[in-house]
């Protein structure tokens, strides 16, 4: 693996979506393992848990959820970002991202007020 690049574990129900996705992934520069089972996730996942960038998750993949296996990947490395993608045909606003939870966050500038969002604690 290239260590320049990001390196992100992809989780696809089907090997088509598998394919499609990393092959626009691979186009935008990063470095993309692609598995269409749970079995195949978590073994590749657990080999070498320090090496990954980003998890994205299909919403079911074999005999697990999206979010069963973000659950799992989370106890084993919880400051992994995540990303959940929701079943076809719903709205992208369905979709999960997590992070390790902080004390800390941002909140979205808002283009009316003009000025940088304050932070919430």
């Amino acid at each position: 693996m290239n260590p320049g690049r990001l390196r992100i574990l992809f989780a696809a129900h089907d090997d088509k979506s598998a394919l499609r996705t990393k092959h626009v992934l691979d186009a935008l520069g990063y470095e993309v393992i692609v598995r269409t089972s749970s079995g195949g996730v978590l073994t590749t996942f657990r080999e070498h848990p320090d090496i990954w960038d980003l998890a994205i998750f299909d919403h079911s993949v074999s005999n697990m959820s999206g979010f069963d296996l973000e659950d799992v990947v989370h106890m084993i490395r919880p400051e992994l970002k995540t990303l959940v993608l929701p079943p076809y045909g719903e709205t992208r606003t369905n979709a999960r991202f997590r992070v390790k939870p902080t004390k800390a966050q941002a909140s979205k500038p808002d283009p009316t007020r003009g000025a940088a969002p304050e932070k919430k604690n």
